[in-house]
């Protein structure tokens, strides 16, 4: 006993620091002046015990399962941002040379009047300064295989399938990073969090490693006074033909909106041209969307089409909205995602997204419009083709010639036949990404004026 309280200690304390630690030694008189540390941890990593038995998940009764917690320190909630992403990591409190599974995870929600969502994920290797409290950032980005997902108003354990763990441990993923996003809506001051996940595993590995994937829609704009407004999207068979190597079983999920979403569905379109459905939701609430455990598994085969189907709303009660809403992180904008738990694992299965038509996560013939132009497209147009046109057309915001040998003409075309700047994306760059540039605003002016004066427009 007193060798493994020593071994936990040091594996426990390899990132300690006296702010996120309170550790109390207590001296046994019957082992004369040895040391026995018992570990209180305080809003960081609580040293693994044994589980409680829990009804709704028949695991928790397993005698080998054990649970350790994984929770921010107490922090300050901004009162000057609707959004905030906090991120922290932790080295696992287990004996590394081993793997593990977690079978179920259980939120800790200290403060549910700001607790968005919040992801576990796992990976090896993560710089020092990662394990302190800090917005995240693309430094996250590194520790990206994805365990666990809570969205509010889901409650109590989330429950593994019974031949399924999520692994972990091991040279691989031997630490973790805990991703909270907190939505302080009414911008509230005094508020505080320390929430995070509590994680249940078993050195018992099941057959199967348990994957998730976030499949979904990223093109979202619903128009004001709109009555269950339908957006669609997700892994399309170009994308799991290329992702899966093999099928794959559906084992829960579940839809996630914001304040206009009024229901979903999410089915399987077998290459085949058949129809599966994994879930429906005639209505839906934000507060309190259902997570759907499958009784009856899914399969979908490479090839096969996982499609969502989002419904919104925005033209009656607290949905009402008299402008256009657009997709966005914040409760103030709009998601279409559906979060599924599936086995066995695919490495790299974690996200598989489409923005209208266009694959955000794979390229089936080796190139992909939207990763283009979200990359080195809209580089080209900020750093290029924008000025261009604001210096061709300087002092032309009134006096614009129709000539099509125009400087000024000649750089609005370049500008707007660039390919980046065609349909949803180019309609995404402009509504989304453009306005915020003074150059696009000026160039925006002589597009107006443009249209007005001559007869028939060469740039739109």
């Amino acid at each position: 006993m007193l060798l493994t309280v020593q071994f936990l200690f040091l594996v426990l304390c390899e990132k300690c620091s006296s702010a996120d630690y309170n550790i109390y030694f207590i001296f046994s008189a019957s082992v004369l002046i040895k040391m026995l540390c018992i570990l209180t941890v305080l809003m960081n990593v609580a040293a693994p015990a044994l589980a409680a038995v829990s009804s709704s998940c028949a695991a928790l009764q397993d005698p080998t399962v054990q649970y350790f917690d994984l929770r921010l320190p107490n922090m300050d909630v901004p009162s000057t941002s609707l959004t905030t992403y906090i991120c922290k990591a932790f080295e696992i409190p287990l004996p590394k040379d081993q793997e593990y599974h977690a079978v179920a995870f259980e939120p800790l929600i200290a403060n549910k009047a700001v607790m968005h969502h919040m992801i576990l994920f796992s990976c090896s290797g993560m710089a020092d300064e990662m394990f302190e409290k800090h917005q995240c950032g693309s430094n996250d980005n590194h520790c990206r295989t994805w365990m666990a997902q809570w969205s509010m108003g889901i409650e109590g354990v989330i429950c593994s399938h019974n031949q399924a763990g999520v692994r972990f441990g091991g040279s691989e993923s031997s630490q973790l990073l805990l991703q909270i996003h907190w939505n302080n809506e009414a911008l509230k001051s005094g508020l505080t969090d320390n929430s995070g996940m509590r994680v249940y595993f078993t050195s018992k590995l099941r057959p199967y490693n348990l994957g998730h994937v976030q499949v979904g829609q990223q093109d979202v704009e619903i128009p004001p006074g709109a009555l269950r407004h339908a957006v669609s999207g997700g892994c399309s068979g170009q994308c799991t033909q290329q992702l899966l190597p093999h099928p794959i079983h559906l084992t829960s999920a579940h839809i996630h909106m914001h304040y206009l979403g009024a229901g979903g569905w999410l089915e399987v379109v077998h290459s085949n041209g058949t129809t599966t459905q994994v879930l429906f939701d005639d209505s839906y609430d934000y507060n309190h969307p259902v997570l759907h455990v499958l009784d009856n598994i899914v399969t979908v085969l490479p090839g096969d089409y996982l499609r969502l189907t989002c419904l919104f709303s925005s033209k009656d009660g607290a949905q009402k909205r008299t402008q256009t809403i657009y997709f966005g992180e914040g409760s103030d904008g709009e998601m279409c995602y559906a979060f599924i738990s599936y086995f066995p694992l695919v490495h790299g299965f974690d996200q598989c997204l489409q923005f209208d038509v266009h694959e955000v996560n794979c390229a089936p013939n080796g190139y992909s419009e939207y990763l283009y132009c979200i990359s080195r497209g809209q580089q080209d147009i900020i750093s290029h083709f924008l000025p261009a046109a604001q210096e061709a057309c300087n002092n032309h915001e009134t006096d614009i010639s129709c000539d099509l040998k125009s400087t000024c003409v000649q750089a609005m075309n370049s500008l707007y036949d660039h390919k980046c700047m065609q349909g949803r994306i180019g309609h995404y760059f402009k509504t989304r990404i453009l306005p915020s540039l003074p150059s696009w605003k000026q160039t925006a002016v002589v597009q107006d004026h443009y249209i007005k004066q001559c007869t028939q427009s060469t740039i739109m």
